[in-house]
């Protein structure tokens, strides 16, 4: 890449079962707006192979992480950094998020804009088993999906370790040192083995640090993706939006998207008002931003709902067996100030639309792109 005015790197993750390829019109689109032509979009490839996305969030996330510091390490211009994630993209783009900040990226190379998930399940895709439909959907994430399935239904518990790679990247160093010292003094094994010495015991250092990072309870990946390293680089954002579908979403439902405990439209669907400039974005959403309320009261144990009324999230998911892991997700992201965007397409196809996966099929949602393109942090 040679155009120096492109200073600000964006990066595109699509969800689950998709490939680089489904940001083909929105990264053209997003290309030829005059306001964005400091910014070169990247569509992550990673993990474009078959299956690639049924290996884990950590996994997936690990693999971004990677492709991230290859992408600016081949060009280091770069000054700032974004990420837009569609669906299951958007909890792998928070996971590498967490590896980047562990890594120091933010720190040392790009400063963090904005964080913008469309329709991503952030609480996961547990649902009320009430419904034929719903029983079928956990019984397919479960035995279907693999490592992420189980993950997206928090039934996957382990031990989660960090690798620190800057320790690692030192390991590294030593290991070659220790190489080039052999091969540089074949006639003069004391000073080998003294270098043996210290590189052992460089790595039994390495090794401790490492282990600090380790995580005794064995809780469910959602759990850890919203706490310690994850929350603490979501937080360095400068702008974190939501867009949500509130019905006809057929893979991802409104609740785990927006991170709320319930759904404002059930009863208020006639009474909804769109914009104007973006027909299929709500007007008359006063659940935007709800969580200032929270920072401000030191309370996240409330959400708002959209008539404003004040919601005790102790009070939800008593039925479900996890239900202690799910108000803690929520509970934690709800430390991030959101900017919340509600949206609603007369279509079952409304999942794909948000992204306009295809110009013919999805065409609807460009609306949705105008608005991304109008409230993207430049």
């Amino acid at each position: 890449m040679n155009d120096t005015k492109k200073n600000h790197l964006v990066i595109l993750q699509h969800g689950l079962h998709a490939t680089s390829q489904d940001f083909n019109t929105l990264k053209n689109y997003f290309s030829s707006q005059p306001q964005l032509d400091n910014c070169l979009f990247v569509a992550a490839k990673n993990n474009d192979y078959f299956l690639s996305t049924h290996e884990g969030i950590d996994k997936i996330g690990e693999r971004l992480f990677n492709e991230v510091k290859n992408v600016y390490n081949e060009n280091q211009q770069f000054q700032y950094i974004s990420f837009i994630g569609h669906s299951l993209g958007g909890l792998i783009v928070r996971y590498a998020i967490g590896l980047l900040f562990n890594d120091g990226f933010f720190e040392k190379c790009c400063k963090p804009i904005n964080f913008i998930s469309l329709s991503s399940p952030h609480v996961g895709s547990r649902r009320p088993t009430t419904t034929i439909y719903n029983k079928l959907l956990l019984f397919g994430a479960n035995y279907f999906l693999s490592i992420t399935g189980k993950q997206l239904i928090l039934t996957d518990f382990h031990k989660l370790i960090i690798n620190n790679n800057n320790n690692n990247n030192n390991n590294n160093n030593n290991n070659n040192n220790n190489n080039n010292n052999n091969n540089n003094n074949n006639n003069n094994n004391n000073n080998n083995n003294n270098n043996n010495n210290n590189n052992n015991n460089q790595n039994e250092e390495n090794n401790q640090e490492i282990k600090k990072e380790k995580h005794q309870e064995e809780l469910p990946l959602l759990v850890y993706l919203s706490e310690g390293i994850f929350l603490n680089g979501l937080k360095l954002f400068k702008n974190c939006t939501l867009y949500s579908n509130i019905y006809n979403d057929l893979q991802v439902s409104f609740c785990t998207s927006d991170i709320s405990v319930i759904n404002p439209y059930r009863l208020t669907f006639n009474n909804i008002k769109f914009s104007e400039k973006y027909k299929h974005i709500i007007e008359n959403n006063n659940n935007n931003n709800n969580n200032n309320n929270n920072n401000n009261n030191n309370n996240n144990n409330n959400n708002n709902n959209n008539n404003g009324e004040i919601i005790n999230i102790d009070n939800y998911f008593k039925h479900d067996t996890h239900h202690g892991y799910l108000k803690r997700i929520i509970k934690n992201l709800n430390q991030i100030k959101f900017k919340r965007y509600h949206m609603y397409f007369n279509s079952i196809l409304s999942h794909t639309n948000v992204i306009v996966r295809s110009e013919w099929v999805n065409a609807q949602g460009y609306d949705i792109l105008d608005h991304i393109i109008d409230h993207f942090e430049n």
